[in-house]
């Protein structure tokens, strides 16, 4: 019998959250911090991923280094970059071999576009598992009873590249790829061969080097019922600029900022100006509700309280050495 009242506890997704839910009056706020750095658009094995679409046709030169697309069947296809670093010299970039896998999408044929198989190319970096993990969540706990939020890194203009506004150039040195260079619609160099195109989104300026938080940072205010909005933004793909942009300024120094931390010493990342300012104003309001009410309502433990927490550190997306 124990058992069975123990299964019919567990059932709901409330519980799952926070299992003191079904006695608080006050509803929870959950925000979350999303990465937006530039290594968001890798996997776990060190490949990037680039979300550009490249036309077969555009560049015929180049496309010899890509011997598993048949151009002849094949109208656009997408690149990922294996071991992609930054370097001060000769380029931008070095990457070991880039990877090309044929989509389906056909410029002159809009009925091609948003296919599914080419949406699920992406689906292996930390970008999309996190948004399908996020949108899952939310949809688990969507009611009126939870009061959602989203912040994003602090990012100056991102936006998607598209044409010829890539970024370049990459040195290739896979024998086969280094005999060749993107010359159509970006042009990776003047002279030299085993140079391409790269096309992660851009910011007009360093994350790190945003000292005030600019317009959009945080995406959605924490209120009751914005699980739609949240799961609307995430649902945006590449070249939708109104979502959420993986983009940083690669090579740039690590900022390191210590905050909601109540062990000194560890490190965060850069958190919104007027954050602090929000979590006070909600611990108020919600003692200020239950005084109110002349002591005759009764407050859960932890309905005022939001524990004191910290994100993983990050930096602006590449390190100048490399690492992560």
């Amino acid at each position: 019998m124990a058992v069975l009242v123990t299964f019919w506890w567990s059932t709901t997704a409330f519980a799952q959250l926070d299992p003191l839910l079904f006695i608080k009056r006050v509803p929870p706020t959950v925000i979350v911090v999303f990465d937006t750095s530039m290594r968001m658009l890798e996997d776990g094995s060190g490949i990037f991923y680039d979300p550009n679409f490249y036309v077969t046709s555009s560049d015929p030169a180049v496309m010899a280094s890509f011997p598993a697309i048949n151009t002849a069947t094949t109208k656009t296809y997408r690149r990922a970059y294996r071991n992609l670093q930054v370097v001060a010299a000769p380029g931008k970039y070095t990457a070991d071999i880039i990877g090309a896998t044929a989509q389906v999408w056909d410029p002159a044929n809009a009925l091609t576009s948003n296919n599914a198989a080419d949406q699920a190319f992406l689906d292996p970096t930390r970008y999309n598992i996190a948004k399908s993990g996020l949108a899952a969540a939310i949809n688990e706990n969507s009611s009126s009873t939870f009061r959602w939020g989203l912040i994003k890194l602090r990012q100056n203009t991102p936006a998607w590249r598209t044409g010829a506004n890539c970024d370049k150039p990459v040195l290739v040195s896979d024998l086969t790829q280094s005999s060749r260079k993107d010359t159509t619609p970006c042009n990776a160099s003047l002279l030299l061969n085993g140079y391409y195109a790269i096309y992660s989104p851009s910011v007009a300026a360093a994350n790190y080097a945003q000292a005030v938080a600019p317009a959009g940072t945080v995406v959605v205010t924490p209120a009751a019922n914005t699980a739609s909005t949240i799961t609307t933004i995430l649902a945006r793909g590449p070249n939708d600029n109104a979502g959420l942009v993986p983009a940083g300024v690669p090579g740039g120094q690590r900022r390191r900022d210590v905050y909601l931390d109540s062990q000194r010493g560890h490190d965060g990342v850069v958190v919104p100006l007027g954050y602090r300012e929000r979590r006070d104003q909600t611990r108020a309001d919600c003692r200020r509700r239950s005084q109110a009410s002349g002591g005759r309502r009764r407050v859960a433990p932890g309905d005022c309280h939001q524990q004191r927490w910290r994100l993983p550190q990050r930096d602006d997306g590449i390190r100048s050495d490399g690492s992560r």
